[in-house]
This record gives C-alpha cells, structure tokens and sequence, in this order.
C-alpha cells in the first residue's frame, strides 16, 4: 500500500480498523503522558507557592509552546496552550467552553468563519 491507492474494500476495512486501534492505543499513552505532566506540574506549582514565588512562570511556558511550535506549526501553539492550561488545573470542559466563546467573539461578520480561539 506504498503506492497511496485505496485497498479493496475488505482489505479497506481491515486497515481501517488497524490503524484506528493504533490510534486508540496513542491515545491511551497519551493520556497516561498527559496525566503525568499534571502531576508535576501542579508540584512545581505546589513548590514555587511555597517558596513565595508566583504560580506560573510566564517565559518557562513560553519555552514550551515554542517547543511545540518548532514541531507542529502554529497549531503546536494552541496544542501546547490547552496542555498548559490543563496542567495548570483547568477542567477539559472549561477548555472547550473557552474556544466556543471565543470562536463567537471572534468571528466576522460576513465571510467565512476565523477563530482565534483554542482548538485541538
């Protein structure tokens, strides 16, 4: 399948399903990252409070969106914006909220739709 031409359809059906379970498996280790860098995160947090510094550290987390930036473009930067803001503490829910309102505030009024809002 090198050549890019659609297999048969059950043949199409089997890679389907293959690459879905692979996707699903990704999925599961990302999470599992993901759960992981809130732990530290909210130590850091935890540590930085401690010590009377500030919460956040505004050029650490600029660092890291460049990072993502570097990889996958300007879409590495809103990936990077939502993995912050959940490490932060923010509920995955508030998150989509936020992009659906600023999506609303951000869209023109004619022509086709801009956001500037967050979306993965």
């Amino acid at each position: 399948m090198s050549d890019g031409a659609a297999p048969a359809a059950p043949d199409l059906d089997r890679e389907l399903d293959r690459n879905r379970r692979r996707i699903d498996e990704l999925d599961a280790q990302l999470a599992t990252l993901f759960q992981q860098r809130r732990t530290h995160s909210r130590r850091i947090q935890d540590l930085r409070t401690g010590a009377g510094r500030d919460r956040l550290d505004g050029q650490r987390e600029e660092r890291v969106r460049a990072r993502y930036r570097a990889v996958l473009g300007a879409d590495g930067d809103q990936l990077a914006a939502a993995i912050l803001w959940l490490c932060r503490g923010g509920e995955p829910g508030e998150w989509t909220r936020r992009g659906a309102a600023d999506e609303e505030r951000t869209a023109p009024a004619s022509g086709p739709e801009v956001s500037s809002g967050p979306h993965l």
